[in-house]
């Protein structure tokens, strides 16, 4: 099995790949009309877990197959499917096509960004 290993680097939260404004012939392009793969949320202080959950049942019910939560203040992340969830102890992981994000490497680089320079 092949699986993509790659750290995500300054992914904004509630990123979607779609074409941009310029693009769009019509206000409906801006839509998605199928689920994605993959979603990420990326909490932040300000988060409300009541919303957050909402979310993340708003993508499943749409289809996605997988979601991630991860918190980077309290370096914890959670993967989510139609299954259930399940923390993650160092990575998560998609299966079909199997996707890698080492989650203790995503911490050290977030500490390394927000620690102020010597």
């Amino acid at each position: 099995m092949y699986c993509l290993k790659r750290v995500l680097r300054s992914a904004p939260s509630d990123f979607v790949f779609r074409t941009s404004p310029s693009r769009r012939r019509n206000q409906a392009d801006a839509f998605l009309r199928e689920p994605p793969f993959l979603c990420i949320e990326i909490l932040s202080p300000e988060d409300r877990a009541s919303r957050i959950e909402e979310k993340i049942d708003d993508y499943l019910k749409f289809g996605v197959a997988h979601v991630w939560l991860i918190d980077p203040h309290r370096k914890t992340a959670w993967s989510y499917t139609r299954e259930g969830r399940r923390q993650a102890a160092s990575v998560l992981i998609t299966d079909e096509p199997c996707i890698e994000l080492p989650i203790l490497e995503l911490f050290e680089e977030f500490q390394a960004e927000i620690s102020p320079a010597p």
